[in-house]
Formats: C-alpha cells, sequence, structure tokens
C-alpha cells in the first residue's frame, strides 16, 4: 500500500462451533421464513441501549431490551422502531400501547407510522432454544392502524427476559423470528 494509507483487515465474525460454545451469550439464531433465511447471528455492537446482530450472509437486526428496533440488509428494511410502551406492557403483564415504527417508502423517504397495539397473555410454555429448555411466559402483540396489522409474540423467560420472539419487519419482510441460546 501507498504512503498516507493505514491498511486494516477486518476479520469476520467466528461463527464456529467452538466460538459458539465458548460464549453461547454472544449468538441467537434469525429466522426469516419469507425469505428461507435462517441463520446464527452474533453481536456486533452493544452500546447499552441497543444490542446489533450480524448474520454470516451481512444482514443486522438490532433490539433494544429484546424488542425489534432496526434491521439492515433485508432490502425492505425497518428503519426503526419506538417499542418502548410495548416493553412497558409486557412487564406489566399485558396491556395497551402505542408503537412509532418507520419504513422506506416506494420513494426511499422514510414514513413513520403510529400503531395501536393490545398485549396480552397467552400462557405457558417451554420452548427449546437449541442448547437448553426454557420455561416462559408468551404474550401476543396486535398492532393496528388503518393500514396496516399485525401480531407480534414473545417468549419471556422467570426473569422478564425475551429469549425467544416473532416480531414484524416490514410488510414485504413480514417477520424475524428470534431465539437466544
Amino acid at each position: 500500500m501507498g504512503s498516507g494509507g493505514d491498511a486494516r483487515t477486518i476479520t469476520p465474525p467466528d461463527f464456529s462451533a467452538q466460538a459458539i460454545a465458548q460464549d453461547t451469550s454472544q449468538f441467537m439464531v434469525l429466522n426469516l421464513t419469507t425469505l428461507g433465511i435462517a441463520a446464527p447471528a452474533r453481536i456486533i455492537a452493544d452500546n447499552g441501549a441497543d444490542v446489533t446482530w450480524r448474520t454470516q450472509a451481512g444482514y443486522t437486526a438490532s433490539f433494544r431490551d429484546g424488542m425489534l428496533v432496526a434491521t439492515r440488509g433485508l432490502g425492505d428494511d425497518l428503519m426503526a422502531a419506538e417499542a418502548g410502551q410495548v416493553r412497558a406492557a409486557l412487564r406489566a403483564g399485558g396491556g395497551s400501547a402505542r408503537r412509532v415504527v418507520e419504513f422506506l417508502s416506494d420513494q426511499d423517504q422514510i414514513e413513520s407510522m403510529t400503531f395501536d397495539c393490545v398485549i396480552v397473555a397467552a400462557g405457558t410454555e417451554t420452548i427449546d432454544l437449541g442448547l437448553r429448555q426454557v420455561p416462559t411466559r408468551k404474550f401476543d402483540e396486535t398492532c393496528t392502524n388503518p393500514r396496516l396489522v399485525f401480531s407480534n409474540i414473545y417468549w419471556l423467560d422467570s426473569a422478564g427476559a425475551i429469549v425467544q420472539s416473532r416480531q414484524f419487519v416490514s410488510p414485504t419482510v413480514a417477520y424475524l423470528r428470534s431465539n437466544r441460546l
């Protein structure tokens, strides 16, 4: 390389079985049924509030306290979401909330949509996270506005952490299913 430049090699995240076994907290499985993609994802950024996960294929999903707040690399991405009221309702055992999401419009402009959501307890379920069985409380969320309706599902462990979910991304991508290892 010529003078004045600084050559940097970016090492892709390690997705080997050994890396996963060494620290399962750094991994989750992301599944996009409509796109036919199911892949392990690894944490690439953690700023305390938001945690961003990247798959080997390169798409990312960002979560805030278990709530999906953004995706990148899927084409029709979720640009941003404010789901704090929904998370509060999950902690309270159910309730109603407002959710604001931002998508890219057909004209590549950010379009904001507000939804009225109802969160209800849907019983208990022991789920298989691949490496362990976890007893959970299941919650269903139904969000509506005049143009769109979607339903999310959350499984919370005994500490209240979202260990598995199916959350809406966008009309084209539909849902992202995630589970912690």
